[in-house]
């Protein structure tokens, strides 16, 4: 989750919020901007999806007030894997928000990977690229897998949201 503050829009003007194995916990959290959560082991299925929802819900309100709107990444139609799990999360997440007064809006993965290399099409690799030409980003603990890719992702979605 990438939380803009204010000020130009720049990697250091944000927040990033996450969940992350803990070998990279220590690592990430090391990071001026970043905090780095631990998701609990025994969290399955649903009850899973419904922490991650409330975590969420729980994060934007300590931005009360500062939150005009929440930036989803709309689903990847050409996903293979998982997909079912993946909307049952998102379904549960877009319901607390709506609960809970938040506005949101899903954009297509194409639209944001334009958005930040001109290509809709763009690989993780190029992501990283567009995200290491942004004025003032830092340099990520690891530049493969995640954590690091959601966070560049969530980057673009935000200044996408913050900017179009």
């Amino acid at each position: 989750m990438c939380i803009y503050k204010n000020g130009i829009f720049n990697p250091n003007n944000c927040t990033f919020n996450f969940f992350a194995l803990d070998k990279w916990r220590p690592r990430w959290s090391s990071l001026q901007n970043v905090t780095c959560y631990k998701l609990p082991k025994d969290l399955k299925g649903i009850d899973k999806f419904k922490f991650l929802a409330e975590w969420t819900i729980d994060t934007l309100r300590w931005y009360s007030g500062r939150v005009e709107k929440v930036i989803l990444e709309d689903y990847s139609y050409g996903s293979t894997g998982r997909v079912f799990h993946i909307a049952e999360n998102v379904g549960i997440l877009k319901l607390k928000l709506m609960e809970n007064g938040f506005r949101y809006e899903t954009i297509p993965p194409t639209v944001i990977k334009k958005f930040a290399t001109g290509k809709g099409n763009s690989n993780k690799e190029a992501m990283l690229e567009a995200w290491k030409a942004e004025p003032e980003s830092f340099e990520l603990v690891q530049e493969e897998g995640n954590p690091a890719t959601d966070i560049v992702d969530s980057y673009f979605l935000c200044k996408y949201g913050i900017t179009q």
